[in-house]
């Protein structure tokens, strides 16, 4: 995680009903009461609150004024989003910009610092992001996404698949810049960190196609038909990852692990 930024955690109850033939999950606030969880469900399927049952999906019932926190409704959920940090004049910069700074331009960072706001003219989405005065792009705040309660023929089961032969996923941070709302709702993969091996990734679009990039080998981004070039070239390597570029050139990116003599 970039040292400028901080985290933000915040926690609901997940309450899941069942109506009739479908599911529908809510995220609400543990002070809220059974009736504003079923108003919720309500909303969120567009059906009348009289079709939205007094039991939730495991059949347990509730008094309308229970508050979900005391009664022990749902499931605890966590939001965590990362957020610029502004408790400093230093300026935050964008994942893979790796430009060393000079004596001069450190000294430019203690200055206050200016900010401007620069449009993106090339755009017509008309997408805009802060400028500071040293040069350096303030980061877009980005929610943490849950790698464990992914589908494994989900795109972020297959990140989670992928990512897991080179570090454990404790270890293993996927980012999105997407606005969600609620914990089932569909976000893209922005960013993708592996912080004990220095590893980040970004998700880019090459020859149409969206890609995992890296944002530390400048041209290489992960191989779409991974099985086929490990059958090939590293049978006996589990832990790898193969990378390639435009060229079809293939490389193999493997996590350098300490060594330790096995107890017999």
């Amino acid at each position: 995680v970039i040292a400028n930024t901080a985290l933000l955690v915040e926690l609901k109850l997940q309450v899941i009903f069942r109506l009739k033939e479908h599911y529908v999950s809510v995220d609400c606030d543990p002070q809220s009461t059974w009736d504003q969880a079923r108003a919720a469900a309500s909303k969120e399927a567009g059906v009348r609150l009289t079709q939205v049952p007094m039991a939730d999906a495991s059949g347990a019932k509730f008094s309308s004024n229970d508050v979900l926190a005391e009664a022990k409704v749902g499931h605890w959920v966590a939001t965590v989003t990362r957020i610029p940090h502004y408790g400093s004049n230093q300026a935050l910069e964008q994942p893979g910009d790796e430009q060393k700074e000079t004596n001069e331009m450190k000294s430019e960072k203690k200055e206050a610092v200016k900010e401007e706001k620069v449009s993106d003219d090339d755009n017509d989405g008309k997408k805009s992001f802060t400028k500071t005065g040293s040069g350096g792009v303030i980061m877009e705040p980005m929610i943490l996404l849950n790698l464990f309660r992914a589908a494994p023929s989900s795109v972020l089961g297959r990140v989670r698949g992928l990512m897991s032969r080179l570090d454990n996923l404790s270890h293993v941070l996927v980012w999105s810049k997407s606005q969600a709302v609620q914990s089932e709702d569909e976000c893209e993969i922005s960013l993708v960190e592996l912080p004990r091996l220095s590893a980040r990734f970004e998700t880019r679009s090459v020859n149409g196609q969206p890609v995992l990039a890296s944002l530390d080998y400048d041209g290489l981004y992960v191989c779409e038909n991974q099985k086929a070039v490990l059958d090939q070239h590293a049978k006996s390597i589990p832990h790898a990852v193969v990378l390639n570029n435009t060229r079809g050139e293939h490389y193999m990116m493997i996590p350098n692990y300490g060594v330790f003599r096995p107890k017999v």
